[in-house]
């Protein structure tokens, strides 16, 4: 039954790649598609520099990110004990946020980073550090409160904390950088290039490989943290890692793609469903794969309808009654 559902997925992966990167405002038909198989070119020159340029990279950019953000909420659900741990709830997408803050608005303040291939770099490193340090922040505070909810709430409070702190450097930066910092809030897969999908892959890559080899050690610790250092688990050095492997995951999709919302809640929780396992060695992979398929769907909607939605917006419609549907099935 389980390797039945595994097809599924993987079907409705490759169903969704073609769609996304065939159906948008100008339509490339199937056959034109798969001539690039064995001709290396849809015979359309337009059509190549449309696939090549603009649709790769989007349909790239949303398995990694959605891959990303997916495995993040499992490592976080894990380490913190609580069923609504994921990044943007915890504030490590804020955190990130205010990483992609200090250069996108940084300019008002002589600093300018470009979108070119050390810029995106720069910017994916600033998301990166931002990320980690929220997170650092909750692994410090972790000390103090045994309990998920006290941590959820603390995680709560330094997001709107960041938001506030850049919520007052818009202030008195200049419009169009603001403007621009908003748009990026939003969410989108749209206007990444080969070398920024290629960096966030790179990133999502390292960090479920990383994940995938703290499986072990991660279905140690779900039993609980005083039961996995007594069989010496759950160390300051798993701690780190694991606060290393997050900060990679979500702080790569926050540079590039923006602060995206809920898909860490949604999908382990719906692997746990689907495959009625705890197990980290097949929540991570499938986590992963359900994780691309949702950003896939979310980001082919605005094509598919020509029109151009926030995907936070996609995503959040479909992960609130979702989440609901964990709270009321915990309680």
């Amino acid at each position: 039954m389980s390797s039945f559902k595994t097809v599924f997925f993987l079907v409705i992966l490759v169903i969704l790649v073609i769609l996304n990167l065939c159906i948008g405002t100008i339509n490339i038909s199937f056959l034109s598609f798969l001539s690039i198989f064995y001709q290396g070119s849809t015979g359309n020159s337009d059509f190549d520099i449309l696939l090549i340029e603009f649709r790769l990279p989007r349909v790239l950019g949303a398995i990694s990110a959605g891959a990303s953000l997916a495995v993040a909420g499992v490592l976080m659900q894990t380490w913190f004990r609580n069923v609504l741990a994921e990044p943007s709830i915890l504030g490590i997408t804020a955190g990130g946020s205010l990483g992609v803050a200090l250069l996108t608005l940084g300019s008002s303040w002589g600093i300018w980073v470009s979108w070119s291939f050390f810029g995106s770099i720069s910017i994916s490193i600033a998301s990166i550090v931002g990320s980690a340090l929220v997170l650092g922040i909750l692994s410090f505070f972790s000390f103090y409160f045994r309990q998920g909810n006290l941590l959820l709430l603390v995680g709560i409070l330094l997001g709107q904390l960041i938001m506030a702190v850049v919520g007052i450097w818009q202030y008195f930066s200049h419009p169009e950088k603001v403007q621009e910092y908003l748009r990026w809030t939003m969410g989108s897969l749209e206007g990444l290039n080969l070398t920024q999908a290629f960096i966030l892959s790179l990133f999502a890559l390292i960090g479920i490989v990383g994940s995938f080899i703290k499986s072990k050690m991660l279905n140690i610790w779900y039993l609980g943290n005083d039961y996995a250092q007594s069989l010496g688990y759950a160390t300051q050095k798993d701690k780190m890692i694991i606060l290393l492997l997050v900060s990679c995951l979500a702080g790569g999709v926050t540079a590039f793609c923006g602060p995206i919302g809920f898909v860490g809640i949604m999908i382990p929780h719906l692997i746990r469903y689907f495959y009625q396992t705890a197990q980290h060695q097949i929540l991570l992979p499938y986590s992963a794969l359900l994780g691309s398929i949702l950003l896939l769907f979310c980001g082919g909607i605005s094509h598919w309808i020509q029109i151009a939605l926030p995907i936070n917006a996609i995503t959040a419609i479909l992960g609130i009654p979702i989440s609901l549907w964990i709270l009321v099935n915990k309680k």
